[in-house]
């Protein structure tokens, strides 16, 4: 993340001739000549690179952090979802042009394929989202209308809604779309005027900026699940509005009253440490453990969790919860949340692959849309642990038929 990032951590990671390549063209630098990363030679290049003028370090600065951001197993995948939308694969073109490692991979679409680079921005800052969502499940199949009136009206009706809170009334979409698994997804990134503040900034010297804002929301929608979700550091309530602004202007349907989930997790299933979770070889799964489970007794608000590290014993958490039970009746004990680990064939570095997510009652889920993390989804569905969500009818609006199937 950007916290993490260190100019001279970013001198030493990235490749010398992206470096070269990067300065050459804005025409900088070109003096600055090393082969070898030295803490000598880097000093050179960091102070060299301090000494710029300040607009230009600025630029070079943003750049880099950018490309830091990037430079992970999650920023790649979001930059070849990307690439695979204009035509690009990137995959190929990493081995004719012979990039390896995270950091020369993102540094290397900035300067050669950069039309891919701010979509992949979106969809990693999404992915790396993974609280203030909410879910909207059985809409049914409605396409989105992407065409620039209805994203237009889209955004009038956000700027109206939140200019009536007293925000500004302006706002401004981004519509994205992206291949995930096999699914269809549509994302909106949305930005809508914030209230007016005063912000501490530097202008050759630090003084109060007077400046509106921008609130960010994200809407992500699948066709083919009949799903919804949306993102934002806001009221449930104003979630719940927005979700209607989206079907009323995005699928011209009309939401006469929010639609209840089916309850999506028989979590007392995990009870059993045999539990069939289904997946192949396929799947690029190895494993999937249960490491955490938190009980709640019958009758009662008093919680119970029980943890154990599962690395050598894979049913150490079920030790544990065998120890309990001999203390407390099991019928007294309700799962309220799962805690898992999928170990992955792939290895990364000189480690294996791994995802912690869990499942918590009644219906929530820490995993979101990256393709292993769909690949997990999928897999819940598939052992019958999220049942799919009950598809309740929905108003097309008049004079508009959109509908085209369950």
């Amino acid at each position: 993340s950007s916290k993490n990032y260190q100019p001279k951590d970013f001198f030493r990671r990235a490749p010398h001739d992206l470096l070269v390549q990067y300065f050459a063209r804005h025409e900088v630098l070109a003096d600055i000549a090393f082969v070898e990363k030295s803490d000598e030679q880097i000093e050179t290049l960091f102070k060299a690179f301090q000494a710029l003028n300040e607009r230009l370090h600025s630029k070079m600065e943003a750049d880099f952090q950018e490309i830091h951001n990037l430079s992970t197993e999650g920023g790649i995948k979001a930059l070849m979802d990307e690439a695979d939308f204009h035509g690009d694969d990137l995959v190929e073109l990493f081995a004719q042009n012979a990039v390896e490692g995270f950091e020369a991979q993102a540094f290397w679409v900035f300067l050669n394929r950069h039309d891919c680079w701010n979509g992949a921005k979106a969809f990693n800052r999404a992915d790396s989202l993974f609280t203030s969502w909410e879910k909207l499940s059985g809409i049914g199949s409605y396409p989105a209308k992407i065409d620039s009136v209805s994203i237009g009206t889209f955004a009038s009706e956000l700027g109206a809604f939140f200019n009536e809170k007293g925000m500004g009334k302006r706002c401004k979409v981004d519509n994205l779309h992206r291949v995930n698994k096999g699914k269809e997804l549509e994302y909106f990134f949305t930005y809508p005027e914030d209230f007016a503040r005063n912000d501490l900034a530097w202008k050759e010297e630090l003084k109060l900026d007077p400046r509106r804002a921008a609130l960010e929301i994200i809407f992500m929608y699948c066709q083919a699940d009949g799903e919804l979700e949306i993102w934002c550091r806001q009221a449930k309530a104003v979630k719940k509005e927005l979700q209607k602004i989206f079907a009323n202007t995005i699928l011209g349907i009309e939401l006469p009253k929010p639609i209840k989930e089916k309850k999506e997790y028989e979590l007392d299933s995990f009870k059993n440490p045999n539990i069939p979770l289904k997946f192949d070889a396929q799947s690029g799964v190895e494993s999937i453990r249960v490491n955490k489970l938190r009980f709640t007794l019958t009758g009662s608000k008093e919680r119970i969790t029980i943890e154990a590290n599962n690395s050598r014993n894979p049913n150490a958490v079920y030790d544990l919860y065998d120890k309990l039970k001999a203390r407390l009746p099991e019928q007294d004990l309700n799962v309220t949340h799962v805690g898992l680990l999928a170990t992955f064939d792939e290895v990364v570095g000189n480690k294996q692959k791994t995802k912690q997510f869990s499942l918590t009652f009644p219906n929530s889920c820490s995993l979101k849309h990256t393709q292993d993390e769909a690949i997990l989804r999928q897999i819940l569905v598939d052992s019958g642990v999220q049942p799919k969500p009950v598809t309740k009818p929905v108003k097309a609006k008049k004079s508009e038929v959109t509908h085209d199937g369950e």
